[in-house]
């Protein structure tokens, strides 16, 4: 009985370090995903107004709320 419950438990944690891994490289994929947007927009690959406004809306408020945590870290 305790091994069972042992395994359970093992496999619970497990399940949960998992879920935060891809909670972090979902994260990171996001980052990833700005950055080659301001890439390509710097590099004139795209136009920016090609790009949906609820997009870019999204976009320009996560660098809004990176600045504002850059600003208050001073």
């Amino acid at each position: 009985m305790v091994v069972k419950i042992n395994q359970q438990k093992k496999a619970e944690l497990e399940r949960k370090r998992l879920k935060a891994e891809l909670a972090q490289s979902d994260s990171d994929m996001a980052r990833l995903g700005e950055d080659l947007y301001s890439a390509l927009i710097d590099a004139g690959v795209i136009d920016e107004s090609s790009i949906p406004e609820s997009a870019r809306e999204k976009i320009a408020a996560r660098k809004a709320l990176r600045e504002q945590i850059r600003g208050s870290g001073r």
